[in-house]
């Protein structure tokens, strides 16, 4: 449980980080001139131009996609990544619903989030393969551990040698097991 929390907040740190590289980014390079973004805001954003608006959306598409395929890395569940991708879109809905974006803006938002980290979650816990057209059972998937190989056959035990037709005559004099040598007052 801990590796999934762990998971999806490093998944949520890498994203946020994501987009707030590329937005600086695209604020220094494709900012309107002229407007104080901190002074006000609608007008900046009014200004922005489109080329500027489709880098935040593609910054909002890698931060997704790389947020969930760390997020279901780290928690091995695709469902983290899911989470990262939900967490984005609130944030986006608070920044739409502060802020005033064209509307093409906010649906290709909401849509590249939602694919990044469905491909996040794909990507993150490895898309099964497909099952060979010979086979009837799907093939292992890749992270699976290998079958073990079968237990070798136990080696034969050695043939056993035919008895001998007769049986040795033991020496009389000799006795046939003694167990301790013969004690001392008994000689």
């Amino acid at each position: 449980m801990f590796g999934k929390i762990v998971g999806v907040i490093l998944g949520a740190v890498l994203a946020a980080l994501v987009i707030w590289v590329s937005e600086s980014l695209i604020a220094y390079v494709g900012a309107p001139v002229g407007i104080d973004p901190t002074g006000d805001p609608a007008a900046y954003m009014r200004a922005m131009p489109a080329p500027a608006l489709v880098g935040v959306l593609l910054s909002y598409f890698a931060a997704a996609l790389l947020g969930g395929l760390t997020a279901a890395r780290v928690a091995r569940a695709a469902w983290a990544s899911w989470v990262v991708a939900g967490l984005l879109l609130a944030w986006t809905v608070a920044n739409v619903m502060m802020l005033p974006h064209p509307v093409w803006f906010t649906v290709a938002a909401f849509v590249l989030i939602a694919a990044g980290g469905w491909f996040g979650g794909l990507i993150g816990r490895g898309a099964p393969r497909l099952a060979d057209e010979d086979d009837d059972e799907p093939a292992a998937r890749p992270w699976a551990a290998p079958e073990p190989d079968p237990e070798p056959e136990p080696e034969a035990w050695p043939a056993e040698e035919p008895a001998a037709e007769e049986p040795p005559t033991p020496d009389p004099d000799r006795p046939r097991w003694t167990p301790l040598p013969p004690r001392r007052d008994e000689e």
